[in-house]
């Protein structure tokens, strides 16, 4: 189903929908390579996990959730758009492979709200220059609002989860 009504109440419902993700996540019980101690976990308490992924005494850490609109970049041709369609997947890649990004996707509903980034920071001028990479970013093809996000730090796991599951890359 659609949403419709203003952007404002799209990025809400989108922002809803991240929120329920998240919570999904953080309430399924998940296996870890940490090697844990009796001392250090209670009623299923990992401290040594919890440090590993920056988590406060809530399991909760900042990220910057940045969305992608569509931008002013106007007289591309269509090899020009999928040259830089590549790059855009080329630098999605390689920034979650170097542990910048979290999660990032298209939202396929339409409309100038194109996808998100979730970046593993908390400090909004990083991942401006983290995303500042992309070259679809770069010729107006996209461009991007930020905000300092509150959320589980479990979502740090999942791209070697991902990884898992992916049968192809895109």
């Amino acid at each position: 189903m659609a949403f419709t009504g203003t952007r404002h109440f799209t990025i809400k419902a989108m922002l809803a929908l991240l929120l329920f993700f998240c919570a999904s996540i953080s309430a399924q019980e998940t296996s870890t390579k940490s090697t844990v101690s009796k001392d250090s976990m209670t009623n299923g308490y990992d401290e040594q996990l919890a440090a590993e992924l920056g988590a406060d005494d809530y399991g909760m850490r900042l990220y910057v959730l940045a969305f992608l609109e569509t931008g002013d970049a106007t007289g591309l041709s269509q090899e020009e758009r999928m040259q830089l369609q590549r790059g855009h997947m080329a630098t999605i890649n390689q920034l979650a492979n170097e542990g910048h990004l979290v999660l990032a996707g298209p939202f396929v509903n339409g409309g100038d709200l194109r996808g998100l980034y979730l970046f593993a920071t908390s400090d909004v001028q990083e991942a401006q220059a983290l995303a500042a990479r992309d070259p679809a970013i770069q010729k107006g093809v996209f461009k991007l609002r930020m905000t300092q996000w509150y959320g589980s730090a479990a979502l740090l796991t999942v791209p070697a989860t991902h990884e898992r599951i992916q049968k192809q890359q895109p």
